[in-house]
């Protein structure tokens, strides 16, 4: 800023004060005023689209970039199963898994250097020319910032005026500077209208030209995005077509993968449930079986009485009522003086009424166990027992 322009800023600000606290008149001019309104709109929007273009055109690089790199990492890793000799259905791999991706890395590569080259269209036809209406933009702003300053001047000058003519007696002094006051006024009076009279007239003109301006940018625009959707479409249908069934409906196709998946899953190693086989669990409350029953046949081998050697009956025996000798009870036999405990490596759910559920790392008491693991053992946690696959714990 210059000396002069230094000075008038300084001159300006007791008007700027007296109009904030209403003690100073302001003009309006209503016509400028809709100008005025509809230019920030178009400043502040223009501005937006430069950044928002600029944006897409980055945005859009790295998508190409990204979906590249997704593509390499699909053929890459499809590749790795093919060298370690994974077929179907062990590895659930197949060669054509192998040929679509490393089909869809070229045609993503070759898709992503053709739109790449064509992204300086976004840049040349849309970023590019919006910095250049901004740079006009800010020439006009300037201009405005020029009327604002001219209507400054040219209220102080008139309220000066004013107050100075309102004065009923003025001495030879006030004469003078009231003719001074009315040359400032007459200058400023001409300067303000020039400024806001061109205003008024060019504006309107740069308001309309802004439809001449955005449709070219409109239009450059979306014709690139149609461009890249149809690009991505083209190449993604043709390897669609080419290698996957896109005519079956869902049904077909989801009872066609049921039946894959049901021929995985036979050749893993499941636990097969066989109650029929499992030994029962021993309980120490219960009461062991009956004893073995006595037969005539049996009692004939008892050791023989002599004839000679009387035998003595009780008073029951002489009645009929002979008690058979008692014989004990079976006593079940004590719990092993070393209980076997097993560490869960998975979390296993109950699937039936007995089964036993735990968790990853539980204790599990084993009761019964055979020898095979791929069959189910009977265990106990706390005060629940049940069965369990016994693959399922070390």
């Amino acid at each position: 800023m210059s000396w002069k322009g230094f000075q008038k800023a300084v001159a300006r600000i007791p008007h700027q004060l007296a109009k904030s606290s209403g003690h100073a008149s302001e003009t309006k001019d209503d016509e400028y005023e809709v100008y005025d309104a509809s230019f920030k709109q178009l400043d502040t929007l223009a501005r937006q689209l430069a950044t928002e273009a600029r944006k897409f055109k980055d945005s859009l690089s790295i998508m190409l970039t990204h979906q590249a790199g997704v593509a390499c990492c699909f053929q890459e890793m499809f590749a790795s199963f093919a060298d370690e000799g994974s077929t179907k259905p062990d590895g659930g791999f197949s060669n054509d898994h192998a040929l679509v991706t490393h089909e869809f890395q070229q045609e993503i590569a070759a898709l992503r250097e053709s739109l790449s080259s064509d992204l300086d269209m976004i840049e040349r036809l849309v970023v590019a020319p919006t910095g250049d209406f901004i740079t006009i933009l800010d020439q006009v702003k300037k201009f405005m910032v020029k009327r604002s300053h001219k209507l400054i001047d040219y209220d102080r000058h008139r309220d000066a005026t004013h107050k100075l003519r309102e004065k009923a007696d003025r001495s030879v002094s006030d004469e003078k500077r009231l003719g001074q006051y009315e040359t400032s006024l007459d200058q400023a009076t001409r300067e303000y209208n020039a400024v806001n009279i061109q205003l008024k007239q060019d504006l309107p003109i740069l308001l309309r030209f802004r439809v001449e301006f955005i449709d070219p940018c409109l239009l450059a625009f979306y014709s690139y995005q149609t461009k890249v959707y149809q690009a991505l479409f083209s190449k993604l249908s043709e390897i669609t077509q080419r290698h996957f069934d896109m005519h079956t409906n869902v049904l077909d196709g989801y009872n066609r993968q049921t039946e894959a998946v049901q021929e995985l899953l036979s050749i893993l190693i499941i636990p097969k449930r066989n109650h029929n086989t499992l030994p029962e669990v021993p309980d120490a409350n219960a009461e062991s079986a009956a004893p073995p029953s006595y037969s005539s046949t049996d009692a004939g081998t008892l050791p023989t009485v002599a004839a000679n050697h009387p035998v003595k009956l009780g008073d029951s025996a002489a009645s009929g009522s002979v008690n058979p000798p008692s014989l004990p009870r079976s006593v079940p036999p004590l719990p092993s003086s070393t209980t076997k405990y097993a560490i869960a490596l998975y979390d296993f759910q109950a699937q039936a009424d007995g089964d036993l559920s735990f968790s990853h790392d539980e204790k599990i008491e084993v009761v019964q166990r055979t020898a095979d693991t791929n069959d189910w053992w009977i265990g106990r946690i706390g005060d629940r027992t049940g069965q369990f696959p016994g693959n399922y714990v070390r």
